[in-house]
């Protein structure tokens, strides 16, 4: 796939620390780590972007027909721009199975997963094809109907049913997600629909990169698949959240961060070096916004 999108990204932290890459979920943007990448900012370099559709990152012409594969590839070539050697790889439900697509196509770029409410897609090709379906079909819903309606319809789904018994923080995360463009998340759900994903259990039993697992204990279905990921994978740790449906890292930010925490304490153990002053906020425009680059 030759028309990357130009990925917009912010970088935050000490710039000679461990790199994370946080890859948020469908509807989102980079935004959506907010509450927790600051929390690593001390000790790492943190990568935060929007995803193709997504925030300010526009799907190209012409990769509309891509799937996830060239998403994982474009993320890629944004590292090797980046000169981006190694990283830990932190993905929330869409942005976990693309941080598992990225991993299966380079393994030894990466030295840790954490993957929040993900899965390595679907195992048939009958039920791949009943998800692409389902997919485009909401897709052109979302456009019938708008974007806010189709947001409240999908926030009525069993596993968000914890962030309804909170009305004033869904409305918060729902005002957040008004600010995409309804016309490029449509093709976004097309492009990374679970559908056009290549099933990846087979590679992930013989995945050897540590990974965390977390899941929210009110989220049933994801709660399961990751417990099944962990009894095939001998790398694997499952970290299961009280009180958290499917958005843990939203719903208790603070309980996410310790497990990551503890879990990425290699990463994170102190050193002699001491920050330098390039250890900022990233390379800022006259406004104060980070800038994004092009693959």
């Amino acid at each position: 796939m030759n028309d990357f999108p130009l990925f917009d990204y912010r970088l935050a932290g000490r710039s000679a620390g461990p790199v994370l890459l946080f890859l948020h979920g469908f509807f989102g943007d980079r935004r959506e780590w907010d509450e927790i990448a600051p929390r690593f900012e001390q000790d790492c370099l943190c990568l935060t972007v929007d995803l193709p559709g997504h925030g300010q990152t526009r799907l190209a012409t012409g990769f509309e027909n891509a799937a996830m594969p060239d998403v994982a590839a474009a993320l890629l070539a944004l590292l090797d721009l980046l000169e981006i050697r190694s990283c830990s790889l932190i993905g929330y439900s869409m942005g976990g199975r693309l941080a598992l697509q990225m991993a299966v196509l380079q393994p030894a770029r990466f030295t840790s997963l954490v993957l929040e409410s993900a899965s390595p897609g679907m195992r048939s090709d009958q039920e791949r094809r009943e998800r692409m379906a389902e997919d485009d079909r909401r897709a052109g819903q979302l456009l019938d109907i708008g974007l806010e309606a189709f947001l409240n319809q999908w926030y009525s789904q069993p596993m968000f049913q914890t962030l309804r018994a909170n009305p004033a923080h869904l409305d918060a995360l729902i005002r957040r997600r008004l600010d995409n463009d309804p016309g490029q998340l449509a093709r976004a759900l097309r492009v990374m629909s679970v559908g056009r994903q290549p099933s990846l259990w087979q590679q992930w039993s013989a995945n050897r990169i540590p990974a965390l697992l977390v899941a929210g204990a009110l989220d049933p279905k994801y709660g399961g698949i990751a417990a099944e990921m962990a009894g095939l994978c001998t790398a694997a740790r499952l970290c299961v959240i009280d009180g958290c449906g499917h958005n843990v890292h939203y719903e208790d930010p603070q309980a996410y961060t310790e497990h990551m925490k503890r879990f990425l304490s290699v990463l994170l153990a102190p050193n002699d070096s001491a920050p330098t002053k390039e250890d900022v906020d990233g390379e800022m425009d006259s406004s104060g916004d980070l800038l994004g680059h092009q693959v």
